[in-house]
């Protein structure tokens, strides 16, 4: 694509499952829109809770829990904490979770790679970018009594299984062995990730994320 033909370009950051776009890439048009039109797989199926040493901690189930945790270590090179956000509200007992990822961790990203990969020394702007959260969306709160304590703590484990292996009715009995966990994430308190903690696929302008 030639410089007169260059768009404004849209930062591609952590979309589940999503292997292709790689980081310095300038898009076409048309690949922005089919971007656009991913449908990726990011609600949790159910979302239960523990608590051991390091405080409370949740855990999201998924059909493809395994494949998706070690698309997420890929996409953020095995460094999580540097890489995600939990945002959570909890309001007239339900709850909304989501993970969320850096979105000016993966603009700088985007400009190293731009430079390093495709040797473009003239460096393209960019306005967009677009995501994908992992999130759950609860019917009920089961930790209302405890939600004080939650919203105290700085610092989340995450973890991940596999649905059809879990009793919702029983989280107690779940093996821990099962369950992939990633550490130390941070809570989110920003606007946009209240803002967009909801949607399966998110475009938000650079200026909403700074």
């Amino acid at each position: 694509m030639s410089k007169a033909d260059r768009v404004s370009a849209v930062v591609v950051s952590y979309i589940p499952g999503l292997y292709a776009a790689q980081a310095g890439e300038v898009l076409e048009p048309s690949e922005i829109g089919s971007l656009a039109n991913i449908e990726p797989h990011n609600q949790a199926d159910a979302c239960i809770w523990g608590k051991d040493e390091t405080g409370f901690f949740p855990v999201f189930l998924f059909d493809d829990a395994p494949a998706l945790c070690e698309h997420l270590l890929w996409w953020c090179d095995g460094h999580p904490d540097k890489w995600f956000k939990l945002a959570m509200k909890f309001e007239d007992d339900k709850y909304a979770l989501s993970l969320l990822p850096d979105l000016e961790r993966s603009a700088s990203r985007w400009k190293y790679a731009r430079k390093e990969r495709f040797k473009d020394d003239e460096p393209i702007e960019f306005d967009k970018f677009i995501y994908s959260a992992l999130s759950f969306m609860s019917a009920e709160c089961s930790v209302t009594e405890h939600i004080d304590e939650i919203m105290a703590q700085e610092k989340f484990k995450v973890g991940f299984v596999e649905t059809s292996i879990v009793d919702t009715t029983k989280p107690q009995e779940l093996d821990d062995n099962t369950i992939r966990f990633i550490s130390d994430i941070a809570r989110d308190d920003s606007e946009i990730g209240e803002r967009h903690m909801e949607h399966s696929l998110s475009i938000v302008d650079k200026t909403e994320a700074e």
